[in-house]
């Protein structure tokens, strides 16, 4: 358990480049939305929305370097959601 404890150190430090932001803040600030859609979209199965969002905030840490602007973020999570 504890060689994964600097990888995901390592991933809070990952930033949007442009505006700084970390991975944990991006999270933060829009999990609940991406959260909200992946329940629509799945009829209300909580479960199944959980792995979407988690799914989700994958492909946002796979791509951060690829995100020109952190505007655009929002619209960014909401499109790979749905």
């Amino acid at each position: 358990m504890h060689a994964a404890a600097p990888r995901f150190a390592m991933a809070e430090r990952r930033t949007l480049p442009a505006s700084g932001a970390s991975i944990e803040a991006c999270y933060r600030a829009h999990h609940a939305d991406v959260y909200r859609w992946s329940l629509r979209l799945c009829s209300g199965r909580r479960a199944l929305a959980e792995d979407i969002t988690q799914d989700v905030f994958l492909k946002l840490y796979g791509a951060l370097e690829r995100l020109e602007r952190p505007e655009d973020l929002g619209g960014w999570l909401y499109r790979v959601t749905v």
